[in-house]
């Protein structure tokens, strides 16, 4: 099934932008309240097991928002976004692994990728080659 093209794979870019960084604030937020529900579960219950129902309890959402986050497709390859073909992943990537859609509002950059379906190009990485 081919991906998005024009109008509505811009549209649908937006989108994923919105859910992808909701995504990872709520990821964020899981792995950082490993250490208040850990406190807390350790004062309401006045043991270690506790603590350790919190910290599973937060670290479960923050697996589940990661391994969700990991799962996000592109609109334009359907490939999956941030899980290279090589297996490697970063959902903190700004452009899909693939066909190198950008996440980002940049509209220049998005034009270019939508003309040619390809990574725009690095003009510094290509003045740096020419002059050392």
């Amino acid at each position: 099934m081919p991906g998005l093209v024009g109008p509505e794979l811009e549209t649908a870019r937006r989108n994923l932008a919105h859910q992808v960084t909701g995504r990872r604030i709520f990821c964020v937020v899981a792995m950082l309240g490993t250490l208040p529900a850990m406190l807390l579960g350790s004062w309401l219950t006045g043991s270690d097991w506790g603590a350790i129902v919190g910290v599973g309890v937060c670290g479960a959402f923050a697996a589940a928002a990661g391994i969700v986050l990991t799962l996000t497709h592109c609109p334009r390859c359907r490939n999956q976004m941030f899980m290279a073909s090589t297996g490697w992943t970063n959902p903190w990537a700004s452009q899909c692994a693939h066909c190198g859609l950008s996440l980002s509002t940049r509209p220049e950059e998005t034009a270019h990728q939508d003309a040619t379906g390809l990574k725009a190009p690095d003009n510094n990485k290509m003045q740096q080659s020419r002059h050392g």
